[in-house]
């Protein structure tokens, strides 16, 4: 029989390091993280030259709280403007940029779904 894993979304922890994102969720018995990438935790395009570093900082620390991360959520309307769904071609490409870089980054990660809004 399969068993049901819950997950936390990690948007509430922003605030917060990702030590100490990672640490109360494992301690509350999920079994992963939906990952909110957005700053400060993890944002694709805040800092480019950052993110092999940042990934093999994340993977250790999920290795170290036992978590998967399951979804990777994509932040595109508060706190970055991107757009997938712009009617501006130039929007819209730099929009699937990002995107394309999240799969990449799914991948790297061990994440099976990357969710994204439809736009605005």
């Amino acid at each position: 029989m399969n068993r049901l894993k819950l997950v936390a979304e990690t948007s509430p922890y922003w605030h917060y390091t990702l030590n100490c994102m990672m640490s109360s969720i494992s301690s509350a018995g999920l079994g992963g993280v939906e990952l909110w990438l957005a700053s400060p935790h993890y944002c694709y395009v805040d800092a480019p030259e950052q993110n092999a570093a940042r990934r093999r900082e994340l993977k250790e620390l999920l290795r170290q709280n036992r978590l998967e991360v399951p979804v990777f959520s994509s932040e595109q309307m508060v706190k970055y403007p991107w757009n997938i769904a712009s009617p501006a071609p130039e929007m819209e490409q730099q929009s699937m940029a990002i995107v394309t870089g999240y799969l990449e980054d799914a991948t790297a990660l061990g994440a099976k779904t990357v969710r994204v809004g439809t736009g605005w």
